[in-house]
């Protein structure tokens, strides 16, 4: 009979223990990625606690209570539940920590080239020890690192330049032997070099990646103080980091002081000057060839306003995300066969979409008659649909890891880990109702020639109102400045 109780309890000991073991994995965890407010960090250890002290007394009862084996019966599946949903708890708070880690100050990626008009250095060890030219053009960190790789690789001499031309007119007088330059500039130099793509050749490429600097908004506390930041969203078929246009380009300005949210597009082909190309003009899509800096840069210039952060992101991977999450209801206000999808047709009305017919509802122009304005309005209520379902639907946390999977492989921003938990802790503690306001900036299409990158191609461009930036401007610098807004 002793042996038979000694068995009990120490079975019931084990199964205590392994309680314990799981209450201090979710406490450890929940303090080590620090998502939730101290004041819960407080509530989730008296919880534990008290669970704890539940189950030791159902597990053993005092000895003159009835039904003992029922209750110690009912005490261990308790306690078996407990630690399993403890440890699925931990797991998904780990899954969440990684997608942040991965998304949060991703170091950007840039693409070079070494490209040669002399056929005598058709190799790239031929170059050993000559002189290579490079543009200071863009980002300061991005020039520094590829200097350092062209040297330490050729031990070469380096000749830095502020213009194309001025750096390809050396290469042509054999100043420089080569070039080494982003991907992005080759259509600049096909335009100031006659013959480039027939002349140039390419003998090596490489793609780096680099720290960028230290902005004030690095350590901002975005809890408390009003940031924006710039989304955008990238053609890309591989990958994130892929050199191309920017389809999407939106600021959204967010003050969680009054709860409010403003989505401030700018259309894709908004014609203003680069910021890396001397006062020359171009689409606002093109900028981002240059990467994420320079348009980030070229809309600080043109709004003359600050952009705390950026976040690039994926759009072909809104398909898998709209998808995962079921879908979302989105209102068209015409029936129409998109240009992009030839294979579905869009309904008028309140409809809910699948990933496919999201990307081409957010990517249509050709139907509208103010297309790239009212693609950008499309663009903002799909964002704004799928942040509604995300933080609205419980039903989620089934496929949970699934879209922190997808969100940390589509989406590169500089800012950090601890920045986005604290809007995360807000979001815990406070729960706020956020006011989501969008708009578009205006202009006037024109078709016409002398954009930087394709000079003599006649394009359409949207000349930008000057009255509605100023317009927008004052939006976005009253909602910093803490101002309860509404928009026209």
């Amino acid at each position: 009979m002793k042996k038979k109780k000694h068995a009990k309890f120490k079975k019931g000991s084990l199964i205590l223990a392994a309680q314990f073991i799981a209450s201090l994995l979710i406490m450890f965890t929940s303090l080590k990625i620090a998502f939730l407010p101290w004041f819960y960090q407080l509530l989730l250890a008296v919880l534990l606690i008290l669970l704890s002290g539940l189950v030791h007394k159902i597990i053993y009862p005092k000895k003159k209570e009835k039904r003992k084996a029922f209750r110690q019966l009912t005490g261990i599946i308790l306690s078996l539940v407990l630690s399993f949903f403890l440890v699925i708890s931990s797991s998904y708070l780990n899954v969440a920590n990684t997608a942040l880690s991965g998304m949060a100050k991703s170091d950007p990626t840039a693409n070079y080239r070494t490209y040669v008009i002399d056929g005598s250095y058709n190799s790239i060890g031929k170059l050993q020890g000559q002189t290579v030219g490079l543009l200071t053009l863009g980002d300061e960190a991005e020039h520094t690192k590829a200097k350092q790789i062209i040297k330490n690789k050729l031990h070469c001499e380096t000749e830095d330049y502020d213009t194309v031309l001025d750096m390809l007119s050396s290469l042509r007088r054999g100043e420089i032997q080569a070039v080494f330059i982003n991907d992005a500039y080759k259509t600049v130099c096909a335009n100031n070099y006659t013959g480039w793509n027939r002349n140039a050749y390419c003998v090596d490429k490489i793609s780096f990646t680099y720290d960028e600097e230290d902005t004030p908004s690095t350590n901002k506390n975005i809890s408390k103080n009003a940031f924006t930041v710039l989304i955008s969203g990238v053609d890309s078929r591989k990958s994130v980091t892929e050199t191309c246009r920017s389809d999407v380009n939106m600021l959204v300005t967010i003050q969680p002081e009054t709860h409010q949210i403003l989505m401030t597009s700018i259309p894709r082909d908004y014609y203003v000057s680069l910021s890396n190309a001397q006062g020359h003009k171009d689409k606002l899509c093109h900028a981002a060839l240059f990467g994420t800096y320079t348009l980030q840069k070229t809309l600080i210039n043109t709004l003359d306003i600050n952009i705390d952060f950026y976040a690039r992101v994926s759009f072909t991977s809104l398909t898998r995300i709209v998808d995962l999450i079921g879908g979302v209801k989105i209102y068209s206000d015409k029936t129409f066969v998109p240009w992009t999808d030839r294979g579905i047709t869009i309904k008028k009305g309140w409809q809910t979409m699948n990933g496919r017919y999201a990307l081409a509802f957010s990517r249509e122009r050709k139907t509208y008659t103010n297309g790239d304005s009212h693609r950008a309005a499309n663009q903002q209520a799909v964002l704004k649909a799928i942040i509604e379902k995300m933080s609205s639907s419980p039903l989620l946390i089934k496929k949970y890891p699934e879209i922190m999977k997808a969100l940390s492989t589509s989406i590169q921003t500089n800012m950090s880990s601890d920045q986005m938990k604290q809007l995360l802790r807000l979001e815990i503690a406070s729960h706020p109702s956020w006011d989501i306001m969008s708009t578009v900036l205006e202009g006037n299409s024109k078709r016409m020639l002398g954009g930087y990158l394709m000079p003599h191609t006649s394009l359409y461009y949207m000349i930008p109102d000057e009255n509605s930036i100023d317009e927008h401007r004052q939006y976005i610098q009253n909602m910093i400045n803490g101002q309860k807004i509404s928009v026209n």
